[in-house]
């Protein structure tokens, strides 16, 4: 990667792809839903099980795959709903997850800063691995991240460094570790510029040394108070990144 160049690696899920609009799905499949409220509500407990699952598996220094942990933070928030979910639904739920849809800037956005040459775009993701969809072996797991990215329409040729790559997940200091080696700009940190729109994702970012965009998407600012230090630009959507100066190479 050539010297000069600033990095800008973007989240995937919650940045790039809508997680809250799995909501259509559960309030399709979902005998027991009828409302788009329940659908929402079952939706955002799920979200927040899979991330909390994420975050207890770093503390216990343990890992499963993010396809993993995705289903059992569904069948965590049913449970909590009191819906037992059969088998034939948690398969098109989790389908249904693998397709979620892009945000409306998103694939354009990404293809337009691919389009220049003065940074380069990576993906950097929770998911797992597409690399090992060459396996005779590979379960729905490993090409979660693939088909999601199809899916969305995303350009599929993005590099990507992903969770199972370390073992961990964000926003364990590992991972942005793991981010680093693999871009291979050990000694130039702060040239990387994460793109999220979670804010534990921005903040572990900031505490390791990196350079961060939150996109806030809902308008209601920074209010996460854990640290001290919070992102270094605000965005209101993914395609105003084309328009900061900061990550630009300068003359």
């Amino acid at each position: 990667m050539p010297a000069e160049k600033k990095v800008l690696a973007f989240d995937i899920y919650g940045t790039l792809l809508d997680t809250g609009a799995i909501a259509q799905a559960i309030q399709k499949y979902v005998k027991e839903i009828e409302a788009a409220d329940q659908a929402k509500a079952l939706a955002a407990s799920w979200r927040t099980y899979q991330l909390e699952y994420t975050w207890r598996l770093n503390s216990m220094d343990l890992y499963e795959p993010f396809d993993v942990v995705t289903r059992k933070s569904l069948l965590n928030a049913a449970a909590d709903a009191n819906i037992q979910l059969t088998a034939p639904t948690l398969g098109l739920l989790m389908q249904a997850y693998h397709e979620l849809p892009s945000f409306a800037d998103a694939a354009s956005s990404i293809r337009s800063l691919l389009s220049r040459g003065d940074v380069d775009v990576v993906l950097f993701s929770n998911g797992a691995s597409a690399t090992s969809m060459l396996s005779a072996h590979t379960g729905a797991d490993a090409i979660m991240v693939a088909k999601s990215i199809t899916a969305a329409a995303l350009p599929i040729t993005l590099s990507r460094y992903l969770a199972n790559s370390a073992k961990k997940y964000k926003p364990c200091r590992e991972i942005y570790h793991g981010l680093v080696q693999f871009l291979g700009v050990q000694d130039r940190v702060q040239d990387v510029w994460l793109v999220s729109g979670n804010p534990f994702d921005v903040a572990g970012a900031r505490a390791f040394g990196l350079n961060a965009i939150w996109v806030d998407r809902a308008g209601k600012g920074w209010n996460d108070r854990l640290l001290d230090i919070g992102p270094s630009r605000v965005v209101g959507s993914v395609e105003e990144i084309a328009r900061l100066e900061a990550w630009k190479t300068e003359a």
